[in-house]
């Protein structure tokens, strides 16, 4: 069962050490909820958006530096401890997708922290394969499991769902025969 490009891009995987993914951090711009746009969120949200790419950087050459690290984190409680405050004044809905995605981008530094976690930027742990069960072998292989969707991704969670019922639709009549 052939699987596009532009799934494979969408779709988050961990080794399963660690809670998350970086897959929040796989765009130019963080996928910042509608929610959190606002201006009560951009002291929190401009230092978040001035960070995070230098702590890509420095993950992606192998070491995250703790300065960098201690930034991110005191920024990432900054704009949850804005979130608690504001809890009376929003949406059940948005108040549980800011929540989603502060503990995302918190997931996702504790990944950019680990000593592996180049892997998952120089591309080696990224989702590959030409079909699903490329894909399968792939993760198989490099101990991968899938990471959940984060902010954009979960369309093509869905697409890549109804292709991996069809996998094992097609796997189950193989293995009855």
């Amino acid at each position: 069962m052939p699987i596009s490009e532009e799934i494979l891009r969408h779709l988050n995987l961990t080794t399963g050490t660690a809670a998350g993914s970086i897959g929040i951090f796989k765009g130019q711009d963080l996928p910042w909820p509608m929610v959190l746009r606002g201006p009560e969120f951009k002291s929190p949200r401009d230092n978040i958006n001035r960070i995070a790419p230098e702590a890509v950087r420095q993950a992606s050459s192998g070491s995250l530096e703790p300065d960098t690290y201690k930034k991110f984190k005191d920024a990432i409680s900054d704009l949850g401890e804005i979130i608690n405050n504001m809890a009376a004044d929003l949406s059940p809905g948005d108040y549980i997708q800011s929540k989603r995605f502060s503990n995302n981008l918190d997931e996702g530094l504790k990944n950019l922290s680990e000593p592996n976690s180049v892997n998952y930027l120089n591309g080696r742990w990224s989702a590959k394969g030409a079909t699903v069960g490329a894909l399968m072998d792939h993760m198989t292989s490099n101990g991968l499991r899938f990471a959940p969707a984060v902010e954009g991704d979960k369309p093509f969670y869905s697409s890549f769902y109804n292709l991996l019922t069809g996998y094992d639709a097609g796997v189950s009549q193989l293995v009855g025969k």
